[in-house]
């Protein structure tokens, strides 16, 4: 497993998975698999992790919240198998992308977030699971870089989101026309 950040890294130095990120939720899925059948799980990065906090009443023990901020695609990847596939929710929300657009894990290309997310569809269907994609969510710049415009890149991005979609024939949600602003 990854170590620990260093105490001087800059913002845009790789995130990696650590070993409290890896294994955050494993007690309580341990839990969860012994007395609950889970309906749907969301994962994904603060975005999804901050639901909770927004509307603590949508989750449950058969309703569970599996981001973790700042992770990209290829450590939500990593996490998969362990926060989805092993407790068999009947649904999967997948919502990611926004921090491998913000360099998080350093530099990712756009087909390479797509094959993230086309992997975990991958294994969601494979096991049975149902899945929901969303769309990255809109933003003009981050927190980490603030000169940079995403804006573009992250439409890219759901372009191929929105293209893989039909592919793998899951549900496409585009949360966009209800967060965009006159900003954007």
């Amino acid at each position: 497993l990854a170590e620990e950040p260093k105490k001087d890294a800059k913002p845009n130095d790789a995130v990696v998975p650590t070993p409290k990120d890896v294994k955050r939720s494993e007690g309580f899925n341990e839990e969860i698999k012994k007395r609950d059948k889970v309906d749907l799980i969301f994962i994904g990065d603060s975005i999804t992790e901050n639901w909770k906090i927004a509307d603590p009443s949508l989750f449950s023990t058969i309703v569970l919240d599996r981001g973790i901020g700042g992770q990209t695609t290829p450590q939500i990847l990593l996490r998969f198998t362990q926060d989805v596939v092993s407790l068999r929710p009947q649904v999967v929300h997948i919502m990611a992308g926004t921090n491998d657009v913000s360099g998080n894990s350093g530099a990712i290309t756009d087909e390479a977030i797509v094959q993230n997310i086309r992997a975990m569809i991958d294994f969601a269907k494979a096991n049975g699971i149902r899945v929901v994609l969303a769309a990255i969510t809109p933003s003009k710049q981050f927190v980490a870089r603030p000169s940079v415009d995403p804006s573009s890149r992250i439409a890219a991005v759901n372009r191929g989101l929105k293209a893989l979609a039909a592919e793998k024939r899951v549900t496409f949600v585009d949360y966009t026309p209800a967060l965009v602003d006159t900003v954007g």
